[in-house]
């Protein structure tokens, strides 16, 4: 069957192609690595105003771009709202106001959490036990279980997806994201044209090409300039 994740190669077992399984592992274990980076702002009690959430007290995350500076308990340092979206404990739904409006996403908590209880839910699932509701323990937790989703979980590309953005807010809310595309020069895409490739940091794709629409994953993009490499060399 054709791979339910990047909908072109064969699957060769299951319903995820190998190159999309291995990039399972990857995408959590970046997601880890990112979620670490915005560092652990103190989470306002419900009914709070979030923007006024406050970092502990030593070293914060600065804006975008900048080094890192002192906080104290007198001089808060206010941090953006989906800085506090996303550290914030796991719950069942986005934090609302009075009149339950939605303001602002759910956290990467709360975020794995449902997956771990959908996953759970599964006859089939390896595990019984619920891990503890901490970004860590769960991304653990499933990352232990990728194989298994990408063999039978009838939205593990919805669960994909939904990893990947998480992933890009977590990104973007520290400053490592920039906000035009990257443009990669030199590197002819496919259909010859120069100039035309550029890299969209909010997209799951490594590359895109402005001139046919061609959209290529990391293992496709770097195959592809080692052969135009070894074509310059021969050359």
């Amino acid at each position: 069957m054709i791979c339910v994740i990047d909908q072109r190669r064969q699957a060769e077992r299951g319903q995820v192609c190998q190159p999309c399984r291995a990039g399972l592992a990857r995408t959590l274990r970046e997601l880890g690595e990112a979620y670490a980076a915005l560092g652990t702002p103190e989470v306002p009690e419900p009914g709070a105003d979030p923007v006024s959430a406050v970092l502990p007290a030593g070293h914060t995350r600065a804006a975008a771009g900048a080094a890192p500076v002192s906080g104290s308990r007198e001089a808060p340092v206010p941090v953006s709202v989906d800085l506090v979206d996303l550290t914030a404990h796991a719950r069942a739904g986005a934090v609302r106001d009075a009149r339950h409006d939605q303001i602002g996403g759910l956290s990467v908590a709360s975020v794995l959490d449902q997956w771990v209880r959908d996953w759970r839910s599964h006859p089939t699932c390896p595990g019984e036990h619920l891990p503890a509701a901490t970004v860590p323990a769960l991304l653990r937790w499933l990352a232990d279980r990728a194989d298994w989703a990408a063999d039978v979980h009838p939205a593990v590309d919805e669960w994909v997806g939904e990893m990947r953005a998480l992933l890009q807010r977590c990104r973007r809310a520290a400053g490592d994201i920039p906000d035009r595309p990257e443009l990669l020069d030199g590197v002819p895409c496919s259909c010859d044209v120069v100039g035309a490739l550029y890299r969209d940091h909010a997209s799951r794709w490594t590359a895109e090409c402005a001139a046919c629409g061609r959209l290529w994953d990391d293992d496709e993009y770097q195959r592809w300039v080692k052969m135009l490499a070894a074509g310059v060399e021969a050359a």
